[in-house]
Protein backbone atom coordinates (compact mmCIF):
# COMPACT_ATOMS: atom_id res chain seq x y z
CA UNK A 1 0.00 0.00 0.00
CA UNK A 2 0.89 3.65 -1.23
CA UNK A 3 0.01 6.91 -0.02
CA UNK A 4 1.04 10.46 0.27
CA UNK A 5 0.32 12.75 3.13
CA UNK A 6 1.61 15.97 4.78
CA UNK A 7 2.76 15.15 8.55
CA UNK A 8 1.71 17.85 11.43
CA UNK A 9 3.45 18.38 14.86
CA UNK A 10 0.49 19.26 17.37
CA UNK A 11 1.58 20.38 20.79
CA UNK A 12 1.63 17.81 23.63
CA UNK A 13 -1.19 20.19 25.53
CA UNK A 14 -3.72 20.19 22.88
CA UNK A 15 -7.05 19.19 24.46
CA UNK A 16 -8.68 17.81 20.76
CA UNK A 17 -5.43 15.23 20.48
CA UNK A 18 -5.84 14.31 23.94
CA UNK A 19 -9.31 13.90 23.55
CA UNK A 20 -9.24 11.62 20.43
CA UNK A 21 -6.20 9.50 22.59
CA UNK A 22 -8.45 8.70 25.13
CA UNK A 23 -11.39 7.78 23.00
CA UNK A 24 -9.44 5.52 20.52
CA UNK A 25 -7.09 3.73 22.58
CA UNK A 26 -9.36 3.93 26.07
CA UNK A 27 -5.75 4.74 27.87
CA UNK A 28 -5.21 7.96 30.49
CA UNK A 29 -2.34 9.82 29.26
CA UNK A 30 0.32 9.49 31.78
CA UNK A 31 1.76 12.82 32.89
CA UNK A 32 5.28 11.68 32.82
CA UNK A 33 5.35 12.07 29.26
CA UNK A 34 4.51 15.65 28.86
CA UNK A 35 8.10 17.32 28.53
CA UNK A 36 9.08 15.08 25.99
CA UNK A 37 5.93 14.31 23.54
CA UNK A 38 4.41 15.61 20.91
CA UNK A 39 1.47 14.20 18.79
CA UNK A 40 1.50 13.57 14.79
CA UNK A 41 -1.24 14.53 12.88
CA UNK A 42 -1.30 12.86 8.98
CA UNK A 43 -3.55 14.01 6.63
CA UNK A 44 -3.53 11.75 4.23
CA UNK A 45 -3.95 12.37 0.35
CA UNK A 46 -7.05 11.73 -1.52
CA UNK A 47 -6.51 8.42 -2.92
CA UNK A 48 -4.31 5.44 -2.06
CA UNK A 49 -2.80 2.95 -4.17
CA UNK A 50 -2.22 -0.85 -3.20
CA UNK A 51 -0.60 -3.53 -5.46
CA UNK A 52 -2.20 -7.46 -4.56
CA UNK A 53 -4.59 -6.55 -1.79
CA UNK A 54 -7.50 -8.91 -2.32
CA UNK A 55 -5.85 -9.88 -5.71
CA UNK A 56 -5.38 -13.84 -6.96
CA UNK A 57 -1.83 -14.60 -6.84
CA UNK A 58 -1.84 -15.92 -10.77
CA UNK A 59 -3.33 -11.81 -11.65
CA UNK A 60 -0.10 -10.87 -9.47
CA UNK A 61 1.85 -11.44 -12.90
CA UNK A 62 -0.36 -9.17 -14.49
CA UNK A 63 0.56 -5.26 -13.16
CA UNK A 64 -2.68 -3.97 -14.58
CA UNK A 65 -4.97 -6.30 -12.66
CA UNK A 66 -3.04 -6.42 -9.12
CA UNK A 67 -2.55 -2.77 -8.49
CA UNK A 68 -5.84 -0.93 -7.71
CA UNK A 69 -6.33 3.05 -6.72
CA UNK A 70 -8.91 3.88 -3.75
CA UNK A 71 -9.83 7.32 -3.82
CA UNK A 72 -10.79 8.33 -0.27
CA UNK A 73 -13.75 10.79 0.48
Amino acid sequence: MHFRGEAEIIPYGNEEAKLIYKKFLKYELNAELKQKSVWNKINPSSKVVTYGVGVRLLDMKKPEKAQKIIKLE
